[in-house]
């Protein structure tokens, strides 16, 4: 598993969190030995983020869309063609 946090990332403690369990429950569903790479911005207002995991999640079955979309933001999941799981999105960082 890596973790990139871009030099200057920051966020108010009520995103954070959504983030946090946004990232838990994908780790949480990922095998064991499994590849999982988190990636986190600042971009123009909002925070944006980025995991990317192999193998099956069940993803589309991941409750985090509720908590990111609670407060605004938005996650889009793919799967790739390699059957990498892509889960994006981005929280505003103010209301």
């Amino acid at each position: 598993t890596t973790i990139d946090v871009a030099p200057g990332t920051m966020c108010p403690l009520e995103i954070a969190g959504a983030l946090y369990f946004c990232f838990v429950e994908v780790l949480e569903r990922a095998a064991p030995g499994t590849t999982v790479a988190i990636s986190l911005r600042n971009e123009e207002g909002a925070v944006a983020f980025e995991i990317v995991a192999e193998g099956d999640l069940d993803a589309e079955r991941l409750p985090l869309r509720d908590g990111i979309e609670a407060l605004g933001g938005r996650v889009t999941i793919a799967e790739g063609s390699g059957g990498d799981i892509s889960v994006t999105g981005s929280l505003p960082l103010s209301g």
